[in-house]
């Protein structure tokens, strides 16, 4: 007879959507703020409220070899399945879904990217597939439209002639740029990161505020001084 866990973890990319086999004995969910700390004179440390950073979801467990052990819920699949599913959804960058139904109220559903998935290969049972799985909260942005301004001064030469101002290139949304310098998974810097040397690419988003303003391509977010705009 197969067991009916009380507690159910569904997972969902690329149009696949799956109940996790064995249920992991406990899953870590951390969630903080970036809040920054000054001291200020005569009153001392004071602390400044910053939003959310992204919840992290981590948890190990394994895919079982054996789809008919009690243990495993009755739409178990074969470990490579699974591994397949959530290899592609890290390396495609694709967003996915993470539910958990628990029982009451206390439920979870939020969309997510797999930052970290590894696999370990046991000799203990062969057919059995432990692995470590690190999600990241996904959050959809909205683009800023930027409103590019051309300056109307104009100078004048020693012979009086008027002539009109060279325009400085203004880093905006589809300016063609050289990028050197690492760039981020998203615009706070998260990871993953890679590293961009003489890069010649578009700006895709630009979002004021923040620590890595500037998302170039499809590559990730950099900082506005690690790029020279081309035009």
């Amino acid at each position: 007879m197969k067991v009916k866990p009380k507690t159910k973890i569904w997972l969902e990319f690329g149009g696949e959507k799956f109940l996790l086999p064995v249920n992991p004995e406990e899953m870590d969910i951390t969630k903080g703020t970036p809040n920054d700390q000054f001291m200020i004179m005569g009153i001392g440390q004071i602390d400044v409220p910053q939003l959310s950073n992204l919840q992290k979801i981590k948890f190990d467990c394994f895919f079982p070899g054996d789809t008919s052990d009690p243990y495993t819920n009755s739409e178990a699949q074969p470990p490579k399945y699974y591994m397949d599913i959530l290899t592609n959804a890290m390396n495609t960058a694709q967003v996915g879904k993470l539910t958990v139904k628990r029982p009451g109220k206390n439920n979870m559903n939020i969309r997510v990217t797999v930052k970290n998935f590894q696999t370990t290969d046991t000799g203990g049972d062969p057919l059995d597939m432990p692995y470590s799985l690190e999600l990241l909260e996904y959050r959809k942005t909205k683009p800023e439209k930027v409103v590019i301004k051309k300056s109307s001064n104009k100078v004048k030469t020693a012979s009086k002639e008027v002539q009109r101002a060279v325009d400085k290139p203004v880093l905006r949304v589809g300016a063609k740029v050289i990028a050197n310098g690492n760039y981020y998974y998203s615009s706070y810097g998260d990871e993953p990161h890679g590293t961009a040397k003489n890069l010649q690419i578009e700006v895709k988003r630009i979002v004021k505020g923040r620590a890595y303003p500037v998302l170039i391509g499809t590559h990730g977010w950099i900082k506005e001084s690690n790029l020279q705009i081309k035009g």
